[in-house]
């Protein structure tokens, strides 16, 4: 018999209390961003026809070329294509991060028990066992954009200074990946030529490409601040 035959109701911890979010004081301090993610193997959004799906709202320190190892990491953890769908650029990514769950915990969206009251419960027979990874959010995708969008306008916090380092490609004989549109209007990275060490591979200049695209923040030169 393995764990997941138990009783769905079964505490084998013998009763002991059990922690249902991050601690916020641990969270970092610095500047960063606040970024929404989803996967396209998802099988709420499946269900659904596209309306709803699993998000993860989350923090990434630093810029662009941290921001992308982030999101690497967590591209292990799902089988489908794995992708930012926005960006906000803010000045204190722990404090961000814990308003934002809170403001979705208490609109009753989140995959934790006694936060998911607003989640359909054929929905919730995916996340039952609470066996994923830390929370998501289960909710319209329409909605979940359109009102972190809104919030994003007025929140206090946001970024307004452009980073100065961190870029895509950017290192201490390097300058930044610099996009510029070629003769079909499409971007493509003007500066790749004479650079020392590894070359940048396609899924970062991608991802550079829609960091600057979402975030409005890009190297100075670069087409991407034109979009």
């Amino acid at each position: 018999m393995l764990s997941k035959d138990f009783p769905t109701h079964h505490d084998i911890r013998g009763g002991m209390s059990r922690k249902t979010k991050k601690q916020v004081g641990s969270q970092p301090t610095g500047w960063g961003s606040l970024y929404i993610t989803e996967s396209e193997n998802c099988a709420i959004k499946e269900m659904s026809n596209g309306l709803w799906n699993c998000f993860k709202i989350g923090l990434a320190s630093d810029g662009e070329q941290s921001n992308f190892k982030i999101c690497g990491d967590q591209r292990t953890g799902n089988s489908g294509d794995y992708d930012q769908i926005r960006n906000y650029p803010v000045k204190h990514v722990g404090r961000t991060e814990a308003i934002a769950h809170e403001l979705w915990r208490g609109e009753g969206y989140s995959t934790l028990k006694g936060y998911d009251w607003n989640v359909p419960e054929e929905f919730k027979v995916k996340f039952k066992r609470q066996r994923g990874g830390t929370e998501w959010f289960c909710c319209p995708r329409e909605l979940l954009l359109k009102e972190m969008d809104l919030w994003y306008t007025d929140y206090r916090g946001r970024a307004r200074r452009v980073w100065t380092c961190d870029w895509m490609g950017q290192t201490h004989v390097n300058p930044p990946i610099i996009f510029e549109f070629n003769q079909h209007g499409l971007p493509v990275a003007a500066n790749m030529k004479g650079r020392k060490g590894r070359p940048l591979e396609q899924e970062a200049l991608d991802f550079a490409w829609d960091y600057r695209v979402l975030t409005g923040f890009a190297p100075k030169g670069c087409c991407s601040l034109t979009v």
